[in-house]
């Protein structure tokens, strides 16, 4: 099972959202355009010890939001991917100017990782899977989510949203930014592209 989450406690949860989105078919060579993550904590009359579904919200010719939920002792994890049939639009690479912000790590995968990840959760779209594979954007999602919840107190809620601009390729170093209190980027080291911009929250 592909394991680079570092935050043990979000893995388990993380990979089983994801795999539930391989349940619904028809989305083979789309690309994820914005991906949302939402953890909460539920009133003690709530709790519910365990369920999990998963719901297309939106469908269009080239568009549509697909929301996996699961609940479990307590908290609410929910993750929505909104995925669009690709048009030259969304392949243009979009240059990155100087990033006002800190850099915060960087993030790379061989085709031995996206491999692992395919197997793990079950996303066998073609893109993932040529000569020259796309990393998945789930992938990075939840590697830039484990690091951002490491870094954070745990209070009980988070969110993290990531808007991708661009496909990014294996073997490609992905460098991410640190900007305003709580935003981010992420750059495409070796086409010096931006790759996503995105917004992780906590709170009590």
């Amino acid at each position: 099972m592909y394991t680079s989450n570092p935050v043990n406690i979000m893995t388990g949860f993380y990979i089983r959202l994801v795999r539930s989105f391989s349940t619904i078919k028809g989305f083979d060579g789309w690309m994820i355009a914005k991906a949302e993550f939402k953890a909460a904590g539920l009133e003690t009359g709530s709790r519910v010890l365990q369920t999990e579904n998963i719901e297309i919200l939106r469908q269009r010719s080239n568009y549509a939001a697909i929301m996996s939920k699961s609940v479990y002792n307590g908290m609410e994890y929910m993750l929505i991917i909104h995925i669009v049939k690709p048009d030259s639009r969304y392949q243009a690479v979009r240059p990155a100017a100087a990033v006002d912000g800190n850099y915060l790590f960087t993030l790379k995968y061989t085709k031995k990782d996206i491999k692992q990840f395919i197997q793990s959760s079950g996303d066998y779209n073609y893109i993932h899977q040529m000569g020259r594979p796309v990393v998945p954007g789930l992938l990075v999602f939840g590697d830039v989510l484990g690091k951002m919840h490491k870094s954070c107190a745990d209070t009980g809620q988070s969110g993290c949203t990531i808007f991708f601009r661009t496909p990014v390729f294996a073997d490609e170093s992905i460098d991410i930014f640190k900007t305003g209190s709580c935003g981010f980027k992420l750059i495409i080291s070796r086409r010096v592209a931006v790759y996503g911009e995105g917004i992780y929250s906590r709170r009590g």
